[in-house]
């Protein structure tokens, strides 16, 4: 009532007030105007009379608080102005709202009197607020066209201001709780079609929302169209529902299985006191079909064919290409060019060609003539073919080339020596921060001998080269003989790179025409690693089974994981906790050891929660130092982890009681497996709980959001549960497809929960939020195919084969690495491999600490060995070369003269084959990618011969494949041809035994036999000449004198064959 009367007041002395400050001159002009009235010059004179405050449906408000939205009348009348006097009415009348602490959108102005009455007008003006202060709302009227305005004011009497021991007015009536999902098509979106999608609004709450307004936006590949982004909802009841339908386009690409839409709502809701905003967002999900670009590429097949086994200087041949397009696109505008080595001279206007396209599965032959200098200085000679060409992936063309090199070997390229390094390959990679040993051959390939050869040995920045053995020296490596060099190592405590490499450098002498010449000649041993980077290490706790309690000692179990492939040693770990506990008993720091890959350690502490707890997310954080490496290259590093604890929280941030408040946790999920396959449908069943013994969740919607890789498969992402008792518990299911381009790792669904509860009298609203997070990986679809040749194969001839390789994968092929092997091989080397602690050295070996010394071994034999200053030493001339050189390491030739018998090296297995590299170390093979590995073999003996090609490399979960492809050789015996030169012996050393004295005697034998013939026939002719005519040597006919002696024996038969014979 007292309100009621304040209004009355308000407005009556506000009337007053202006009319009496109203001068008599302007209504005498008025009186004197009525009859003809001319409202130009008027003053209009407004007073408030009425106002009313409403809320957004209509309901008067009896309390205004600061920021309040409302709507208001003013019914106004003028004090001097006749209605008659205003021929238009409303459109005569300007209304302008004045500066002040009210603000509001001015909608209508409407005359309610009539003829010669008063002017009376209603104002309506809507979305009004008051922002605090001064309650006076203030305005001004004048004449349309006008000059003059009149103001005025009314006092806005509800206007409450906050008091100060409560800053909020109190609500008790909790915000609408909306729920948003999707009716699923019965087809999935596809690529450029049109279409409707419908989204369901459901009101959940106790509170009716109205005047919504929807705004609807879609993923990149999705349009919204015929202005159905923006919809607008007069009201939703309670536990009312109503749909939006939205028409959509899709490009005419989709490049996601998954697209969505977004829904975000704005609305009105009556909270008791006031009329009040609200909001609520969502996003539903909707399967479509991809139609991205699908990845085709051509793979070449090449290989080269000449007739000839080895090229000669001066001549020309002819060779075949045969390239062959074996992938998934054709090849279009070929350009084809070709190059040789030094010795080697295109000719003939074969030394590039065009073919317009070579379609899947198609090949081409291309013949190239070539002729070589007259001289061949290499043994090595090489031709090489380059393409360039396009290809069509979508709708665009893709530019690519490809290039491959052919050997031939060079005949008469000179006597020269020919080192050739060779290594047998480790049965597993390197691994960071250990020791090894390794192994490589020095083969002389050559004619001739290298003499004073000094080999030195450079790592790669992931190796250290151990005990200064980085320099050998060698006296000499005969033609055909071969010399073993072994190298000790370290690994790096980090390694960044799949090969790790000892670059060989060999300097050494030979004659060469009479003068000793030096030469030098380099060459790599490559070695596959694990790429290791630095270690993680993370905490994990107990499960309590309870929430924390206020006020309770605990004593916990904290596991630190070593999640690297290195083992880390002097682990310091420093504990703090959140802010509602504390350590007990120095337990807050402790040390371990050492933790190798993969491994664990646990550490006890003790804590004791405070009596007030006002989170319930409480934690503890691990900060750790620790060591990685060995030697001269260990690390020291630092890292933090945390683990999180669920407290049962007794009071606010304000210091407040909030015990009443319950929580909502996923105590257990399931996903099916450990790991889910890229494109694979799976079920996500979950177990959530109410972790308040006494109260209760009312209205509670779970909302379930894939991100990431995975998206929702069919059905819809909200969940309705209308009560969730105290301390109860619920479950649910729901179907996910990780998408087919999904990469290794992990992805995240996101689960969130809002429900209601009620506290006395009041009831709240709560949020909260989860994540679950989903190991993927994509599928091993590394492919593997093996050209042999089609010609026939022959013992000691070269025969080349190609591993082609694609990976049809969407993830990296990781450590590709190919081998030869055979059925018969004996596999690594014994004598090579990690000698890191633990690893049981060859027999016969002294090994400190892990690492073999050297300082005594025993040959195969069982005889002692020299030490290690004794091995690297000239026969001949006994000198000593460990000084001079500086501990250059040791020699092992596997030879008995003054060889250096690891035990066991020697022992080898005829694979049936020889081949200049048995391993090739591909690397990294990217998704799509594809390329070849040639090995170049020799068959040593006939019959059906077996070449496995085993390949290893690691798929992107970080195991090992090893895949094994076994290739076929029908092998026949060459058929040896005499050679047209000399064959090459060895000269007798000068001082050694002479030309045998039995020979000597022959030889002056067949001398003296031939002086006596010729005597003789000398003295015949003589005879028959009369002595006229002198004879010598070169006047003999000696196969006629032969004839004629053979003719007096048998005069008569000659006579009747010469005429018989005579024409």
């Amino acid at each position: 009532m007292g309100k009621i009367l304040n209004k009355f007041l308000s407005v009556f002395v506000g009337a007053a007030i202006m009319a009496s400050a109203v001068p008599a001159a302007p209504l005498m002009a008025y009186a004197a105007t009525t009859e003809s009235p001319d409202p130009s010059g008027l003053t209009l004179n407004p007073v408030v009379f009425r106002y009313d405050i409403t809320n957004s449906k209509g309901k008067a408000i009896d309390e205004l608080y600061s920021g309040n939205t409302f709507n208001m009348k003013l019914t106004i009348k003028d004090i001097k102005v006749k209605t008659s006097q205003l021929p238009n009415k409303e459109k005569d009348i300007d209304f302008l709202k004045s500066m002040d602490s009210f603000k509001g959108d001015f909608e209508s102005l409407k005359v309610i009197s009539k003829g010669d009455e008063l002017l009376i007008y209603e104002v309506v003006l809507k979305n009004c607020k008051w922002t605090g202060g001064s309650n006076s709302f203030g305005f001004m009227v004048g004449y349309s066209g006008g000059n003059d305005y009149s103001s005025s004011s009314v006092n806005i009497t509800e206007c409450t201001e906050k008091s100060a021991d409560n800053d909020d007015p109190v609500i008790n009536v909790a915000e609408p709780t909306i729920m948003i999902s999707a009716v699923q098509p019965d087809e999935p979106i596809k690529a450029g079609e049109e279409g409707e999608f419908r989204i369901t609004l459901k009101n959940l709450g106790m509170t009716a929302a109205y005047n919504m307004l929807a705004e609807i936006s879609s993923s990149d590949d999705i349009l919204v169209i015929d202005g159905t982004g923006t919809q607008d909802i007069d009201s939703l009841g309670i536990k009312q529902e109503k749909s939006l339908v939205i028409k959509y386009r899709a490009l005419d690409k989709i490049t996601s299985l998954k697209q969505s839409f977004s829904v975000s709502l704005r609305y009105y809701y009556d909270n008791g006191s006031a009329e009040v905003s609200g909001s609520a967002n969502g996003q539903v999900s909707v399967a479509a079909e991809v139609s991205t670009i699908k990845t085709v590429y051509p793979v070449i097949n090449a290989t080269f064919d000449l007739t000839e086994t080895e090229i000669e200087g001066g001549r020309e041949y002819n060779g075949q290409f045969l390239v062959k397009n074996i992938g998934t696109a054709d090849m279009k505008g070929i350009f084809a060019s070709f190059s040789g080595s030094d010795d080697i001279v295109i000719s003939g206007g074969s030394g590039y060609t065009y073919f317009d396209s070579i379609p899947v599965n198609q090949q081409r032959i291309i013949n190239v003539k070539f002729r070589t200098m007259k001289e061949i200085t290499a043994l090595r000679q090489e031709i090489k073919l380059a393409l360039k060409y396009t290809y069509t992936m979508g709708s665009e063309d893709q530019n690519a080339d490809y290039e491959q090199s052919f050997i031939m070997f060079g005949k008469g390229a000179g006597s020269a020596p020919l080192p050739v390094i060779t290594s047998k390959p480790f049965s597993s990679a390197l691994e960071a921060g250990k020791s090894y040993r390794k192994s490589f051959y020095i083969t002389n390939k050559g004619t001739e001998d290298m003499v004073n050869v000094t080999v030195k040995v450079k790592s790669s920045d992931g190796l250290t080269i151990t005990d200064g053995r980085e320099q050998f020296f060698v006296d000499k490596i005969k033609a055909g003989a071969e010399k073993r060099i072994l190298v000790y190592f370290n690994t790096n405590a980090e390694l960044t790179a799949v090969n790790q490499t000892l670059d060989v450098d060999i300097e050494y002498y030979y004659q060469k025409a009479g003068t000793l010449t030096a030469e030098t000649k380099s060459g790599t041993v490559t070695m596959n690693s694990a790429i290791s980077s630095a270690p993680v290490l993370r905490i994990s706790g107990e499960n309590l089974g309870t929430a924390l309690v206020p006020d309770t000692e605990y004593e916990y179990a904290i596991t630190v994981k070593n999640y690297g492939d290195i083992t880390v040693r002097d682990v310091f770990v420093d504990f703090t906790g959140t802010d509602a506990l504390y350590f007990l008993d120095g337990t807050e720091a402790g040390h371990i050891d050492i933790i190798r890959p993969k491994d664990t350690a646990t550490i006890k502490v003790k804590f004791k929660t405070l009596e007030d707890i006002a989170s319930v997310k409480q934690g503890i954080t691990a900060e750790m130092k620790y060591s990685y490496g060995r030697n001269t290259s260990i690390i020291q590093k630092d890292g933090t982890s945390s683990i999180t604890l669920i407290a049962a929280a007794n009071k606010g941030e304000d210091g407040k009681d909030n015990a009443a408040a319950p929580n909502i946790i996923i105590g257990r999920y399931d996903i099916g497996a450990d790991q889910i396959a890229a494109g694979d449908i799976f079920t996500l069943s979950l177990d959530f709980y109410n972790t308040n013994p006494s109260t209760g969740i009312e209205n509670l919607i779970m909302t379930v959001n894939a991100s990431g890789d995975l998206s929702i498969y069919g059905g819809s992402n909200s969940f309705y549960y209308p009560t969730l008792a105290a301390a109860g518990s619920a479950s649910e299911s729901v179907q996910l497809r990780a998408l087919p381009t999904a990469t290794t790792g992990t992805s995240s669904v996101t689960v969130s929960f809002k429900y209601d509860y009620v506290t006395g009298e009041t009831r709240n609203t709560m949020n909260s939020e989860q994540s679950i997070y989903v190991p993927l990986y994509q599928p091993d679809k590394m492919t593997f195919s093996v050209s042999k040749p089609t010609y026939d194969v022959y013992t000691g001839n070269e025969v080349y084969l190609t591993l082609s390789y694609m990976n049809k994968g969407r993830s990296d092929a990781a450590n590709v690495k190919v081998e030869l092997v055979s059925g018969s091989s004996s596999g690594d080397n014994a004598n090579d491999g990690n000698v890191d602690g633990g690893v049981v050295p060859t027999t016969g070996e002294a090994v400190d600490n892990g690492r073999s010394t050297g300082e005594a071994v025993s040959t195969g034999s069982g005889n002692d060995a020299a030490l290690l200053s004794d091995i690297a030493m000239d026969a001949a001339s006994d000198i000593m070369y460990d000084g001079a050189m500086g501990n250059a390491g040791y020699i092992d030739d596997g030879y008995v003269d003054g060889g250096y018998d690891m035990g066991g090296d020697m022992s080898y297995d005829d694979p049936g084959f020889t081949a200049l590299s048995t391993e090739k170390v591909i690397g990294n093979v990217t998704a799509g990618g594809n390329g070849t590995a040639d090995f170049i073999v020799t068959p040593t003996r006939s019959g059906e011969l077996t070449v496995i090609f085993r390949i290893t490399y690691e798929d992107s979960n970080m195991n090992e494949i090893v895949k094994e492809l076994p290739v076929t050789l029908n092998v026949q015996e060459q058929q040896w041809v005499e050679p047209d030169y000399p064959m090459t012996y060895d000269v007798p050393d000068e001082g050694g035994e002479g030309f045998p004295w039995w020979a000597w005697l022959i030889i002056g034998g067949g001398v003296a036999v031939v002086a006596v013939v010729v005597i003789i026939i000398v003295v015949k002719k003589k005879k028959k000449n009369g002595g006229k005519k002198k004879y010598t040597a070169d006047d003999i006919d000696w196969e006629d004198d032969f004839d004629d002696s053979d003719k007096s024996d048998s005069s008569d038969s000659s006579d009747s064959s010469d005429k018989t014979t005579k024409v």
